[in-house]
């Protein structure tokens, strides 16, 4: 039999529909001339000898309208649903790839090479409710919804599992050996607030025991403020100092020379004939 092989889409990706394509168009066909603005096309294949096209999208949010041929059309989420083949009337493949074609079935009520004359009514070989097993609205065929936030969850543990094989996290006996190594919290907060207590209490002995042995510094007063005898009346002001006055230096320059006085060291000088 002929087999038909589709590549799985990845997690993080969604998929839509759009209607009135030509049946039997390539998938390479369709990625040439599909155009979505803001999203990237992953994968696109006509379901069956159907008018529909499935396209997977990039993320996990379907665009409203894309591009084919230069022409919009509108895009529909795609909701999947189980296969059910119309020979044998199993979920699962389609007719096209039922393993078992010459199977005679009734559609209707199910039962197996059923004769010209019987009368049936509708039953579900899926689920066994009253409704043929083809019917589009069987709970049996119809499959969970994707649900986002756990694809999303599925993907944030997957980047973290990644970002730790990358950069390892120090194992858990190291970690414990610190632990061992280093003091409880506890000891360490009371022996350094005790540490501080004693250093507080020695600098307030060292304090008080300067201020209890200096004397107190003399406080300086003005002479407005000194009263009784040795009170400070109105003093006589100096004259100002002429500046065009003599130094002592020069009055020494300006005084004559004085005359001085020759002695002989051994008697008066000898006067020749």
């Amino acid at each position: 039999y002929p087999v038909s092989i589709y590549i799985a889409a990845p997690d993080n990706s969604c998929k839509g529909i759009i209607h009135g394509v030509d049946p039997g168009t390539s998938p390479s066909e369709l990625m040439d001339h599909l155009v979505a603005p803001g999203n990237t096309v992953l994968q696109a294949r006509m379901m069956g000898k159907t008018s529909t096209a499935l396209i997977t999208f990039e993320g996990l949010q379907v665009p409203h309208y894309i591009r084919y041929y230069g022409a919009e059309y509108r895009c529909y989420v795609h909701r999947p649903r189980k296969q059910v083949c119309t020979v044998c009337l199993q979920l699962g493949h389609r007719s096209d790839h039922c393993p078992t074609p010459n199977r005679v079935t009734c559609k209707i009520c199910g039962v197996d090479n059923p004769t010209s004359e019987h009368s049936c009514t509708p039953k579900c070989r899926s689920c066994g409710g009253d409704h043929p097993t083809t019917d589009t609205g069987c709970p049996a065929r119809v499959r969970p919804p994707l649900n986002k936030d756990r694809v999303r969850k599925a993907l944030q543990q997957e980047q973290q599992q990644r970002d730790k094989e990358h950069h390892p996290t120090p194992s858990s006996s190291s970690q414990g050996d610190l632990q061992a190594a280093s003091p409880p919290s506890g000891r360490t907060s009371r022996s350094r607030s005790r540490s501080r207590r004693r250093t507080r209490s020695k600098a307030r002995s060292r304090t008080h025991s300067r201020t209890g042995s200096q004397p107190p510094p003399a406080k300086r007063t003005t002479p407005s403020e000194v009263t009784g005898p040795l009170a400070v009346t109105n003093q006589p002001s100096l004259p100002p100092k002429d500046r065009n006055q003599p130094s002592k230096n020069q009055r020494d320059e300006q005084r004559p020379a004085e005359p001085r006085e020759v002695s002989w060291a051994k008697g008066p000088p000898l006067l020749s004939p």
